[in-house]
């Protein structure tokens, strides 16, 4: 009687396997790897990652010089910091006086490029923020 309950199971499973249309293996997302490849990225991640430590690193030497020339001209710590944190990274100190000195007209602001109106107005505002 065993014998022919195992029989059974068998077949019912072989059955019920039939019927099931049979499973594609799943493709790969994408092929392994080559160690070449492997080694090109990290080269390529590396690169990159010293080019943003330079970009900081000169980012921070403009800033900590902008603060100083403001901290010598005017003596205020609290106006040169603000000055320092909202000022276009684009303008340094000399480029912040020579615009806030000047009227629009004088400066031919309509004459401008996009980018040099951008610098004007971030001095203007950072003016007009940090005197207060």
């Amino acid at each position: 009687m065993r014998k022919r309950a195992a029989i059974a199971l068998l077949c019912l499973s072989a059955a019920a396997g039939a019927a099931e249309p049979p499973q594609k293996p799943a493709a790969p997302a994408r092929p392994p790897q080559t160690d070449l490849e492997r080694l090109e990225q990290r080269e390529s991640y590396e690169k990159v990652m010293g080019l943003l430590k330079e970009a900081e690193a000169s980012l921070d030497a403009m800033t900590r010089t902008r603060k100083l020339q403001c901290l010598k001209a005017l003596g205020s710590e609290a106006f040169c910091e603000c000055l320092n944190e909202k000022l276009a990274v684009g303008l340094d100190f000399s480029g912040y006086i020579a615009v806030i000195i000047r009227t629009k007209d004088e400066l031919k602001y309509n004459t401008l490029s996009k980018e040099d109106k951008g610098l004007v107005d971030s001095a203007i505002n950072t003016r007009n923020a940090c005197a207060r």
